[in-house]
C-alpha cells in the first residue's frame, strides 16, 4: 500500500516535491467540483451571476483539460523514469 501512495504523491525527479500525476488529478478533480460550487456560498453566487454562467463551461473545460495533460504527463514520466532505472540507463 505504501508503495502505490508513494508512486501517486512523490516526484519521480525529487522525491520532496509532489508529483506531476497528482497535481493534474488535483486540477482535474477541483474543475470537474467547480460545477458543484453551491455549497459554498460567494462561489455559488458567481457562477449563478450571468457572468459566471458564461464562464462557468470555459473555466470548467480549461482546467479539466490542463489537468488531465499534467496528471499524463506525470504518469508518463514515473513509467519511462522506472523503465529506464531498471535497465541501467539511469543514474539516481
Amino acid at each position: 500500500m505504501d508503495k502505490i501512495i508513494t508512486f501517486f504523491t512523490q516526484s519521480s525527479e525529487d522525491p520532496a516535491k509532489t508529483s506531476a500525476s497528482l497535481t493534474g488529478a488535483l486540477i482535474f478533480i477541483a474543475s470537474y467540483l467547480q460545477q458543484y460550487s453551491d455549497t459554498i456560498p460567494f462561489l455559488g453566487k458567481f457562477f449563478t451571476s450571468e457572468i459566471g454562467q458564461n464562464l462557468d463551461p470555459i473555466l470548467t473545460s480549461i482546467g479539466m483539460t490542463v489537468g488531465g495533460i499534467i496528471c499524463l504527463f506525470g504518469l508518463f514520466r514515473k513509467i519511462t523514469n522506472k523503465i529506464e532505472s531498471s535497465r541501467g540507463l539511469r543514474v539516481e
